[in-house]
């Protein structure tokens, strides 16, 4: 099932990260208070309101899920950012400082 391009960006922004203003806007994870190198980018396009599975697991990837359905529950709030932030650093993805 789709997703909309502002529940995601409004998830994305709920969840501690922030934009950067691009030709795409760029999404990048906050972690005590220092920008992480875990991002994902969001298109400016008309065509692209909605994103289909294509994009989203292109999405999950970048934002290092292990599957779309853990990412669309990141975006659809069940999963936290604390949780997310433990995920990451289970995988050791970002310091466990």
């Amino acid at each position: 099932m789709p997703l909309g391009r502002d529940a995601i960006e409004k998830s994305l922004k709920d969840k501690g990260f922030i934009c950067r203003d691009s030709h795409h806007k760029i999404y990048y994870l906050y972690y005590q208070d220092r920008v992480t190198r875990i991002k994902t980018k969001i298109s400016r396009g008309t065509k692209y309101k909605e994103y289909g599975d294509n994009l989203l697991n292109a999405m999950s990837k970048s934002l290092n899920f292990d599957s779309l359905s853990q990412f669309k529950r990141f975006i659809e709030c069940p999963l936290s950012y604390d949780e997310y932030i433990e995920i990451l650093k289970f995988k050791d993805v970002i310091g466990n400082s």
